[in-house]
């Protein structure tokens, strides 16, 4: 599992309210981040899935359309997941910030 807690300036953000979490910028790390790990694992996933703890469906969404996508619901006050439709790989973006991606253990 790769692991990237939230800037120290977020810390209180999401507690703070207004303009304090700054997700618009933080957004382009969130990407950044999730682009290194599609790289350094060369996934090739076509559709994925997106979820949100406050979405009641999931959707499915182009690979391709991720870093948009993250960009349009970066001010949602919630926990967001992609991940493989196959289960083979997870990405998060908790709320408070920190990002996680891991792959499926291997049997």
């Amino acid at each position: 599992m790769v692991e990237k807690p939230a800037p120290a300036t977020r810390s209180l953000g999401a507690n703070v309210g207004g303009d304090s979490l700054q997700t618009a910028q933080y957004v382009e790390e969130v990407i950044a981040f999730f682009n290194a790990c599609v790289q350094l694992h060369s996934l090739s996933d076509g559709w994925v899935a997106f979820v949100g703890d406050s979405m009641g469906h999931e959707y499915e969404v182009d690979m391709s359309a991720v870093p948009e996508l993250l960009r349009i619901v970066s001010d949602v006050p919630d926990h967001k997941y992609v991940f493989s439709l196959r289960g083979a790989w997870c990405f998060m973006w908790s709320f408070e910030g920190d990002l996680y991606f891991g792959l499926r253990p291997l049997s």
